[in-house]
C-alpha cells in the first residue's frame, strides 16, 4: 500500500513564488520521500526551482540513496499538453 499527499501554495504572499510540499510512503515497508520545493519567478518558459527532499525507510537494508538532499532543478517549457 502507498499513500500521498501534495500541497501547492501560488502567489506565495502575494509575490510570484509558489511554494510545494510533497509526501509520498509506502506503507508496508516504512519508507518514503518527504519534499519542499520553492519554485521562484519564471523567466519565458524557464521555470527554476529550489528544494529540500528526505528520503527515509525503517528498513536500512532498502537502498533509497542518501536521507537528505538539497537540490537546485531548472524546466524547460510550458509543461501542458
Amino acid at each position: 500500500h502507498e499513500a500521498a499527499v501534495l500541497v501547492n501554495w501560488n502567489n506565495l504572499l502575494k509575490t510570484r513564488l509558489s511554494a510545494s510540499a510533497l509526501w509520498l510512503a509506502s506503507l508496508s515497508d516504512k519508507s518514503g520521500l518527504v519534499n519542499f520545493g520553492l519554485n521562484l519567478p519564471s523567466l519565458e518558459s524557464v521555470q527554476p526551482q529550489v528544494g529540500v527532499r528526505y528520503l527515509y525507510s525503517a528498513d536500512q537494508s532498502v537502498a533509497l540513496g542518501s536521507g537528505t538532499q538539497l537540490y537546485f532543478a531548472v524546466t524547460f517549457g510550458s509543461g501542458s499538453f
